[in-house]
């Protein structure tokens, strides 16, 4: 549920109702298949690449400096490192955008630092805690993608 959940962006609520605007259900719906099918596709080549010759601790740019390049690794795990290093304040930013679609009467700082100090907490207790609660988050996204797949048709 976890990993599902973390397939699933926060980008995904918070762009989906412009480009549903725009594009209509029949669009939407048909993107999310399409992109899903090359994900998919990528997915399937990475585990074949894995299958194929495994090695310990296999990551992405140990494919990319074996396969490719050195220059491929080391610029796919410096990637690797950006992409987790935005990932948590991008979270807050999109969820910051969806507490002011509601114009609340409290400032959207007491609302990012509340989350910062809940993710914070989170990573400091043991790891059932935060499994526990990933599970519950992704769980969350999980029922709301399906809500929008069901609203787009609607």
């Amino acid at each position: 549920m976890i990993s599902l959940g973390g397939t699933i962006g926060t980008g995904l609520f918070v762009g989906s109702g412009q480009t549903l605007a725009r594009g209509g259900p029949a669009f939407i719906l048909s993107a999310y298949v399409f992109l899903s099918f090359l994900v998919f596709c990528v997915v399937t080549a990475i585990t074949e690449v894995g299958a194929y010759l495994p090695t310990p601790g296999s990551s992405m740019n140990l494919f990319g400096y074996r396969y490719v390049s050195r220059t491929m690794g080391f610029s796919l795990g410096w990637l690797y490192f950006y992409s987790l290093g935005i990932l948590v304040p991008y979270e807050i930013t999109a969820a910051g955008l969806v507490i002011e679609y509601w114009n609340p009467p409290v400032y959207i700082g007491v609302w990012i630092t509340i989350m910062i100090v809940v993710i914070v907490v989170l990573n400091c207790l043991p790891v059932g805690f935060y499994g526990e609660t990933e599970f519950w988050f992704a769980s969350t996204k999980v029922i709301m993608m399906i809500g929008l797949l069901i609203l787009s048709v609607v």
